[in-house]
């Protein structure tokens, strides 16, 4: 059963989700606060959990991002732009909507990371998915993480 994941503030009451016309059965939902998430801001697993859920073909709802527009970049706006071969990305007043494409991914691909470092480094997770990835301006995750790209290959 492919889960859809909620992501919510520690205020918001945990609403259950209406499910898209493209699932078929009941979901798991997975709730995601500030005390779940520990010290690191949920504005940082965002980007990461879309490009999971589309990488994985997994549907789903994160709640009150809104925040994602004034980052770096406007980080909503890239992954839509980013990945629109891949899923639809909505936003829908302060919620992302991912719905995956069922399609098959190509082996090699071009990104931007619009300058923006978690940009950068979440569309790396789909090379599980694609072969050949290609990524400008990969040095701007010198911001943040500058051994980045020597650690993501140890991990290959």
């Amino acid at each position: 059963m492919k889960k859809i994941l909620i992501v919510e503030d520690e205020e918001a009451d945990l609403k259950p989700y209406e499910l898209p016309k493209f699932a078929t059965s009941k979901p798991e939902a997975i709730p995601l606060s500030k005390s779940t998430a520990g010290s690191i801001g949920l504005h940082i697993l965002v980007p990461l959990l879309i490009v999971l859920c589309v990488s994985c073909g997994i549907g789903a709802k994160l709640q009150k991002v809104q925040n994602l527009q004034y980052k770096e970049s406007n980080r909503i706006k890239a992954l839509q732009q980013e990945l629109k071969a891949f899923s639809e990305i909505n936003l829908q007043e302060n919620d992302i909507i991912v719905v995956p494409r069922q399609t098959k991914f190509p082996n090699t691909y071009f990104f931007s990371s619009y300058d923006d470092h978690r940009i950068a480094m979440c569309l790396m997770l789909l090379d599980q998915q694609i072969q050949d990835i290609h990524i400008d301006n990969v040095e701007c995750v010198q911001k943040s993480y500058p051994n980045f790209w020597e650690e993501y290959k140890k991990m290959k």
